[in-house]
């Protein structure tokens, strides 16, 4: 009986691991856009701390290509520093600060994408009003495994083309 009780419990445990939710993470939705075209994004940065709230956020834009930032609306609360250059030019990155805001935090941000198909890899850093940082900044393998901390993405698909991403293995709210 003992045997059996503990293989339950075992059994029980293995169930609730396996349906865990993906760690925390940050990802633009929708995460695929066409080439050449202008989209609204929405930038998800989950909070990881139930003790600290999100207080800066610094995205960092990919070297290789550029992207034009069209419009990043300033959330009641925060502010919004385009580096490097001026709206509808190509940039290097985009800071908002402000909060603290103790739950996940979306920023909407219209962005042209470059005119060349592949994967765009950013790099966040999360800074909380409590002084941590979570660098978000390993790149993303298409078709891979999550890493730790995996920078966001976005694929580009060709021109004329429907966009798509393969599932990546992390959760989607």
């Amino acid at each position: 009986m003992k045997r059996t009780l503990a293989l339950v419990a075992f059994s029980c445990g293995a169930v609730l691991v396996a349906s865990a939710p993906a760690l925390a993470h940050t990802e633009f939705q929708p995460a695929a856009a066409v080439a050449g075209e202008t989209i609204e994004f929405n930038l998800l940065v989950e909070d990881e701390l139930a003790d600290a709230g999100t207080s800066k956020i610094e995205l960092c834009f990919p070297d290789s290509v550029d992207i034009v930032v069209g419009t990043v609306p300033e959330p009641q609360g925060w502010t919004v520093a385009i580096e490097d250059t001026c709206l509808g030019e190509a940039v290097k990155g985009v800071t908002w600060e402000g909060g603290p805001e103790p739950e996940n935090v979306n920023f909407a941000i219209s962005l042209t994408m470059p005119e060349t198909e592949g994967r765009l890899q950013f790099k966040l850093v999360q800074t909380y009003d409590n002084g941590e940082v979570d660098r978000w900044i390993a790149e993303m393998p298409a078709g891979g495994g999550e890493p730790d901390n995996p920078g966001p993405v976005i694929d580009v698909a060709p021109a004329g083309v429907t966009p798509t991403t393969a599932d990546d293995g992390h959760a989607h709210d």
